[in-house]
């Protein structure tokens, strides 16, 4: 939902900063926030770049100081560019940061492997840790907000920093289904705890979509739905983590961490089964008896060899008996010649 009171800007609209002067060119809307939007701009230096745009000035300062906060103690956010006002529209606040190359997690959740999978939330793990170091929560976990570049060895970088919110203080922006308090886990209030319950549940919900008529359901028909998902996983060590996770009992950033690198996966210790699994079930199916089709013929055992087989083997055992016999007679009257001598 747009929650900007102006109208949204167009790709070619020109933005030109009233202290700053300098120009960028609105290229597409990468999204729509609480407070605002954000759009891909090409700068006067052909560079990309990611442009906030508010109709609260207070509300871009306040996002700015954040990120500029971040910026200093981790690399999970982007990177600040410069803030400004608008000269072409007016009552038009902004900044503007790095662009962010990935796409959002729950585009390419599905199509990971488990290893790339692990690889994914350690990334989310070491960002956190940074990001909690600051005293910061990021409350506002959702894989929208969390883009993974394929290319970079699946990369983490977070984005949308408008949930971040100081240790302690209630939380401000959160997604539902990321939300302890929403399944019943635990408070709507900023801290480390938050932050890895939220990623469970987001996890949690990657695997399994919510059912529709969700938000009438009461709390605890919802805990125990959820419950009921993560312990039906066929990987235990991952349920009892996500469990672990949901419930408060991982406390900080570094432990999930630590759980996460401890996890001895199978193959397929994420997804719920593999293409490889079904495929070879099919196989042994398909040759199956019974099914309308021939088996496929075993192969001779080795005591199944023919007697020509056999016949020869023997003739070759005789042979190699008869050369040995007599490479030793030569030795032994070699000898015994250069003993006479």
């Amino acid at each position: 939902m747009n929650a900007t009171k102006r109208p949204p800007l167009s790709p070619g609209d020109r933005v030109i900063g009233k202290w700053s002067r300098q120009e960028w060119t609105v290229q597409a809307q990468l999204g729509v926030g609480a407070n605002g939007a954000v759009y891909s701009v090409r700068g006067t230096d052909g560079a990309l770049y990611a442009m906030k745009v508010c109709d609260d000035v207070g509300a871009v300062a306040f996002e700015w100081g954040l990120l500029e906060q971040l910026n200093a103690t981790g690399f999970a956010f982007p990177k600040p560019h410069c803030i400004d006002d608008s000269a072409t529209h007016p009552a038009l606040y902004f900044y503007v940061m790095e662009q962010i190359e990935g796409r959002p997690l729950d585009q390419i959740w599905k199509k990971l492997s488990s290893d790339d999978m692990k690889r994914v939330l350690l990334g989310v793990g070491y960002g956190l840790r940074a990001l909690h170091k600051s005293q910061h929560a990021f409350c506002d976990v959702k894989p929208q907000n969390l883009l993974v570049d394929v290319q970079s060895n699946q990369c983490v970088r977070f984005v949308d920093v408008g949930g971040v919110t100081p240790f302690g203080r209630s939380v401000r922006q959160f997604t539902p289904t990321s939300d302890p308090a929403y399944w019943g886990f635990g408070e709507r209030r900023a801290c480390a705890r938050y932050d890895i319950e939220a990623v469970a549940l987001m996890v949690a919900t990657l695997f399994e979509p919510v059912p529709q008529g969700l938000p009438q359901w009461p709390v605890e028909r919802r805990q125990a739905w959820i419950l009921r998902s993560i312990r039906g996983r066929h990987d235990k060590s991952v349920g009892a983590l996500l469990e672990d996770a949901m419930r408060g009992r991982i406390d900080t950033a570094d432990e999930f961490v630590r759980r996460l690198y401890a996890l001895k996966l199978r193959p397929t210790g994420f997804p719920k089964r593999s293409a490889a699994k079904a495929q070879t079930r099919a196989s042994r199916s398909a040759a199956a008896p019974g099914n309308g089709r021939r088996p496929a013929p075993s192969q001779p055992r080795p005591q199944q060899r023919s007697a020509k087989a056999r016949k020869r083997s023997a003739d070759w055992t005789e042979r190699l008996m008869w050369w040995a016999l007599t490479c030793a007679v030569i030795s032994t009257a070699g000898a015994w010649a250069e003993y006479l001598r």
